[in-house]
C-alpha cells in the first residue's frame, strides 16, 4: 500500500505539468477560391493563445499544440501568431508573412522563448513530490 501512495504522489506533479493543449483545425473564411493550407506549430504549447490571418481572428484564447487553416486562397497572407503565459520570456508575438501558391500546404514552426523559470518549477514540484513521499514512509 505504502508504494502505491509513494507512485500515486510521485505522479501527481506529471498530471498538473502535461498539457491538455489542442491541435485545431479551422477554415479560412475565403471570398475568392480557396484551395492552401497553413501549419503553424509552436516550439512549445502556448496558453492564452490567438492566431488571425490578415486581420482576420481564426484562434481565440486557447492552449494550442498546433494550428491547421484551410481553405486559404492563393496569394501572400500575414499571420499573427501571440500567446501570453508567465512562462513566457517576453511573450510570443510573431506576424508572419507566408505565401500561397496553386493551393499548397505551408508548414511554419513559430518559436516560443520560455523562462528558466519553468525549470525550476517543475524541480520544485518534483523535490516536493520526493519529500512528501519519504515523510509517509
Amino acid at each position: 500500500m505504502k508504494k502505491l501512495n509513494f507512485l500515486l504522489l510521485l505522479f501527481i506533479p506529471v498530471i498538473f505539468i502535461s498539457s491538455c493543449a489542442k491541435d485545431i483545425y479551422m477554415s479560412y473564411p475565403a471570398t475568392g477560391e480557396a484551395s492552401g493550407t497553413i501549419v503553424l506549430r509552436p516550439t512549445k504549447t502556448t496558453e492564452n493563445t490567438y492566431v488571425s490571418i490578415d486581420s482576420n481572428l481564426i484562434v481565440t484564447n486557447e492552449r494550442v499544440r498546433s494550428v491547421t487553416i484551410h481553405n486559404i486562397p492563393d496569394g501572400v497572407h500575414y499571420v499573427q501568431y501571440t500567446a501570453s503565459n508567465a512562462w513566457y520570456q517576453k511573450g510570443t508575438n510573431k506576424r508572419i508573412p507566408i505565401n500561397i501558391e496553386n493551393g499548397e500546404r505551408v508548414k511554419k514552426r513559430v518559436k516560443v522563448a520560455y523562462n528558466n523559470w519553468e525549470w525550476a518549477n517543475i524541480g520544485g514540484q518534483i523535490a516536493l513530490t520526493a519529500l512528501v513521499a519519504a515523510a509517509l514512509k
